[in-house]
């Protein structure tokens, strides 16, 4: 794997979420790759929800699914 080309990278995730995380994307043959941890995908996902909120979800990224556990007590 290597790494795409900063600015075709900019110029496609330019507007979204995924656009100032850090998160380096790989080119894997004709794909852009782009991996996210599980804090990663929370922050992206509840990005407008409040901190308080944010303390009471949980995120697991499984084989083929993603779990979103919330705390209601």
């Amino acid at each position: 794997m290597s790494q795409a080309p900063a600015g075709l990278i900019n110029q496609i995730l330019a507007g979204t979420p995924l656009a100032g995380l850090g998160i380096k994307p790989e080119l894997v043959g004709k794909d852009i790759v782009i991996r996210l941890n599980e804090e990663q995908f929370k922050n992206i996902a509840f990005a407008k929800a409040d901190e308080r909120a944010k303390q009471l979800i949980q995120i697991k990224i499984h084989e083929g699914y993603i779990e979103v556990r919330i705390k209601l007590f």
